[in-house]
């Protein structure tokens, strides 16, 4: 496998987990009592694997 050919499936299994990751966003933004932070607090908008999601995307254009 070339590096393009590595590349160029990279980008499409990663628009695949751009679906998963706002999905898991937009369960992340639902407030509820006696919640757990850990999902707010790593998918929420502030989160760190939501942000680090949206830097990769950036980085190989894949839009987000």
């Amino acid at each position: 496998m070339t590096e393009q050919e590595r590349n160029t499936a990279f980008k499409a299994k990663l628009a695949e987990l751009v679906v998963i990751v706002k999905e898991l966003h937009g369960l992340a933004k639902l407030c509820f009592p006696h919640e757990n932070p850990y999902i707010r607090s790593r998918f929420g908008t502030s989160g760190d694997i939501y942000a680090e999601i949206k830097e990769v995307c950036r980085y190989f254009g894949v839009d987000f």
